[in-house]
């Protein structure tokens, strides 16, 4: 695409010379009709181009402003959106798992946390702030954004700040106790 748009003038201007050259050859020749159709649809196609140039010099650069106000504001840039769910029946009720999972510490038993604790200061609920720090020293920071318990809480990741993440854990009653869904 780059290359085309490199030498998009150099073929206009030789495909216009070209096109006048064939056009004062068929007038020479005696047919003016043939000519006067040649340049009449000379100009239509340089209309065309030429709009179609604008406005792809105007989605290129509405683009790349975008990209820089959202880069600016500490934003990433537009990517892949990746959607997983996982559900896990239980013989108990949502309170008993809920009591499991929600703990910050509960991740050393559940995940590949080799610590894991609530961050001191935030709130219980809407606002607490969750920290695991892995084996290989590696740590991410979770918050909860919402949070109906015993039956759903939605997470994102603050830290590190360019992991996009969202959580939603949903607990359902079941006939036999509860079903996990994770997405």
């Amino acid at each position: 695409m780059m290359v085309f748009h490199r030498f998009l003038p150099a073929v206009v201007i030789v495909g216009t010379a070209g096109i006048l050259i064939l056009a004062t050859t068929a007038d020479a020749l005696g047919n003016p009709q043939l000519a006067f159709g040649m340049i009449a649809g000379l100009l239509v196609l340089l209309i065309v181009l030429s709009a179609a140039g604008l406005v792809f010099r105007f989605k290129i650069r509405q683009a790349a402003r975008q990209y820089h106000q959202a880069a600016s504001q500490g934003l990433s840039a537009p990517g892949r959106t990746l959607r997983a769910e996982e559900s896990e029946s239980y013989p108990c009720d949502a309170e008993t798992v809920w009591s499991l999972i929600r703990a910050a510490e509960s991740a050393v038993l559940l995940e590949n946390a080799a610590r894991a604790y609530t961050e001191p200061g935030t709130p219980t609920g809407v606002g607490e702030q969750q920290t695991f720090i892995r084996a290989d020293g590696s740590a991410s920071t979770i918050e909860v954004v919402e949070e109906e318990a015993p039956y759903w809480a939605k997470t994102v990741i603050v830290a590190p700040s360019n992991a996009d993440m969202v959580q939603t854990y949903r607990i359902e009653p079941s006939e036999s106790g509860c079903t996990l869904r994770m997405c």
